[in-house]
């Protein structure tokens, strides 16, 4: 029987409990240059709640104060070129689809900078920009003043400037009040009428029909499907112009405008509910079966993780918290190579030392990478067992053994 908790977003009572996790690292993208650290970082529970009414997913036992963004803090993915390739499709679609030239922009948790920097020194566009995130890390002032970055979270009191389009990549799963968050945005562009508002977020439908069991962590306390953030925004008064999928299907991307006129329909989810109840049906049979497969494989040799993300953290955390089974996570961010996982303590290192340890098996963590994973590996590919996560939560084995590649 499911427990019962209020909504987050439209205040529901009807809200279910289906998921909880006890003792898990906070934030998974401080990797600490110290192994003591890493194994001795702040801990939350995972109570993860469905509302019934608008389809909101979230963290019920989040707390705020545990979280710090500052310099240290490194979700930065431009290292690989596959991702680097989906910013230049986001790029394309605000400059081609919406023609965002000669504008000014706002990007609220620019990280280090690089999607607004794509968007501004590129003298084609004739773009102004200015970023907020405490963990920005770099020069304040680009190009002249055309391009300005304030380390400070974004909020209401960032009032009194006028922009033409707002960008919000990857930062409203993070926030655990998304009503209250809407409306500081509401107010800051009280000046800026004809803004164009343009998010990103994770698709909480995909990580029920892909069984992603690790894309739930402390740090994304609130997710959505194109269902419930259509319904977040209209409710905050914005005008929905767009929501579809990109990046393969993992992410949410949504346009709206700061209009006024909210809109009378909004995107139907008529079967999330019931992807949410399979989901938590077979969770942990999807845990029990990445276990055995793991003893199974551990047998044939080392055995690494590829992604230091947010991905491969949950599920090192998930599947081998003492650190006995996988031997290192691999990354392809230099900036997280000799430093350690939050939780277990794991080594980060360079895809290299796959080729001086003997390594046999490596579990790839995002499914939209393997072929930039096989390219970098080149003619080595065919001594490893390259593993992809699974799609399906029935029989695991045979899916493994399906994706292993030989070169």
């Amino acid at each position: 029987m499911f427990e019962k908790y209020r909504c987050l977003a439209c205040y529901s009572d009807s809200c279910e409990l289906f998921l909880r996790r006890e003792g898990v690292p906070v934030q998974q993208n401080f990797l600490s240059l110290s192994h003591s650290r890493a194994v001795n970082v702040p801990r939350g529970d995972l109570c993860m709640c469905f509302c019934n009414e608008c389809g909101f997913v979230f963290n019920a036992a989040f707390d705020q104060n545990l979280m710090v963004y500052d310099s240290d803090y490194n979700n930065t993915q431009e290292s690989s070129e596959h991702f680097k390739a989906h910013l230049q499709t986001i790029k394309d679609k605000l400059v081609l689809e919406n023609d965002l030239r000669n504008s000014t922009i706002a990007e609220i948790g620019c990280g280090k900078g690089f999607f607004l920097k794509m968007m501004v020194l590129d003298e084609g566009l004739n773009n102004r920009g200015f970023g907020f995130d405490p963990a920005y890390v770099g020069e304040e002032k680009l190009a002249d003043g055309r391009l300005v970055f304030q380390k400070k979270y974004f909020d209401s009191s960032c009032a009194g400037f006028k922009a033409d389009a707002l960008l919000c990549r990857h930062v409203i799963e993070h926030v655990s009040n998304p009503v209250s968050f809407l409306s500081e945005i509401r107010n800051a562009l009280a000046e800026s009428r004809d803004c164009r508002l343009f998010f990103e977020t994770p698709c909480v439908e995909w990580i029920f029909d892909n069984m992603v069991i690790w894309d739930f962590f402390y740090e994304h306390c609130s997710l959505f499907s194109p269902g419930s953030i259509s319904r977040l925004f209209a409710r905050a008064g914005f005008t929905l112009k767009k929501v579809e999928h990109v990046f393969s299907g993992q992410y949410l991307w949504l346009e709206a405008a700061n209009s006024g006129v909210t809109n009378t329909e909004v995107i139907s989810d008529r079967h999330i509910s019931e992807k949410m109840q399979k989901f938590a049906a077979y969770e942990k049979s999807v845990l029990a079966n990445w276990r055995a497969l793991i003893h199974r494989v551990r047998k044939s040799g080392k055995l690494a993780v590829w992604g230091a993300g947010a991905k491969g953290v949950t599920f090192v955390n998930l599947l081998d918290r003492d650190c006995q089974l996988i031997d290192f996570v691999i990354d392809m961010n230099p900036d997280k190579h000799k430093r350690f996982v939050p939780g277990t303590g794991h080594r980060v290192t360079g895809y290299n030392e796959l080729f001086d340890n003997d390594v046999k098996n490596v579990i790839v963590m995002n499914p939209n990478y393997i072929e930039e994973i096989r390219a970098l590996l080149g003619n080595h590919a065919a001594d490893l067992n390259l593993i992809i996560e699974p799609g399906e939560y029935n029989d695991n084995s045979d899916r493994y053994r399906a994706s292993v590649t030989q070169g």
